[in-house]
């Protein structure tokens, strides 16, 4: 498992590794998720830690999140989400856009997401992914009060 001390670290992850934060992260805004275009199979274990002011203004591309996507074998664990900001075209949550893997014990203090179609305050659309164990205080999305985990889950 690697470690993630810094943004950059997490910036630098690819989509199979296995990582752990080992300490807050503060992004500065991006117009991209994590790995723009990759289905994320790793797995992310926050291990108690922040990500703090996530920020991705991306109103040219239509799924978005920390990551686009979550496959099949991808886990994303632990994290607290502080003061995420989302706009999207289509579809976003502030894990993933699209989840078919495993969202559990994620947290999302404040925060918005702006979307023209379907969003949820952890993901936009869970497909055959699950999302457990997980707190949200209210999100906006699109101007509106939601305390809803997933956006649309088929």
């Amino acid at each position: 498992m690697v470690a993630i001390h810094t943004a950059n670290d997490l910036l630098g992850i690819s989509a199979s590794g296995s990582y752990k934060l080992c300490a807050n992260i503060t992004l500065s805004p991006r117009t991209t998720p994590l790995l723009p275009g990759s289905i994320f199979q790793g797995r992310l274990d926050g291990n108690g830690f922040a990500i703090n002011n996530l920020n991705i203004n991306s109103q040219g591309q239509m799924i978005i999140g920390l990551f686009s996507v979550i496959g099949r074998q991808g886990q994303v664990l632990n994290v607290t989400f502080n003061n995420p900001t989302i706009a999207a075209n289509a579809v976003a949550g502030v894990v993933a856009g699209v989840n078919g893997g495993t969202i559990s014990g994620i947290a999302i203090n404040g925060g918005s997401i702006t979307v023209s179609s379907i969003g949820g305050s952890i993901a936009g659309i869970s497909s055959g992914g699950s999302v457990a164990g997980s707190s949200t205080a209210t999100v906006l999305v699109n101007n509106t009060p939601m305390n809803s985990l997933v956006g649309l889950s088929n």
